[in-house]
């Protein structure tokens, strides 16, 4: 059986990671979608033997308006405070779907030498020219799915407004 010291250094050597869930539409408020995805990153979790560091998730807000998200702003203090060496999402668009937060918060995790982890999707290194680039285009694609939705959404209105509804 391994001494209290040797766990404890164990622990020390463990990777810190911050789970972080998100669904952009939840109007029944059960918070069935974000439970899904956090019960995925654990399981993540404990396969890799990150040291988990807190579990955030933000219900039914949108990543692609610019809202406010109270769990995302917690994982970048994190991220910014050094307190996790990387963030583990579901899909990277969990994390960003707009372009300048998806920016900023690429050059927040540089500077901090956080990383990005994804139950569906790749690991991303963002200490690298390659990783953010990686990071970058796949970004781009997210912002593209939600702008395309919009315009969808938009065209819709359009016609029911034309029939009088």
């Amino acid at each position: 059986m391994a001494s209290a010291n040797a766990k404890a250094k164990d622990a020390e050597r463990r990777e810190r990671v911050v789970l972080y869930a998100r669904i952009s539409e939840d109007t029944a408020g059960e918070g069935a979608g974000v439970a899904r995805q956090m019960e995925d990153l654990r399981s993540l979790a404990k396969v890799r033997g990150w040291q988990v560091a807190g579990e955030i998730a933000d219900n039914n807000i949108s990543a692609f308006t610019g809202r406010s998200r109270p769990g995302y702003k917690q994982v970048l203090a994190m991220v910014t405070g050094r307190e996790v060496d990387r963030v583990a999402v579901w899909h990277m668009s969990r994390l960003w779907r707009n372009r300048s937060e998806r920016a900023r918060g690429l050059e927040s995790f540089r500077e901090s030498g956080v990383s990005i982890a994804a139950v569906r999707g790749p690991e991303i290194d963002l200490s690298s020219a390659s990783g953010r680039m990686v990071a970058g285009m796949l970004g781009e694609f997210d912002t593209y799915e939600s702008d395309l939705k919009s315009e969808r959404v938009a065209r819709a209105s359009e016609q029911r407004a034309a029939e009088g509804r």
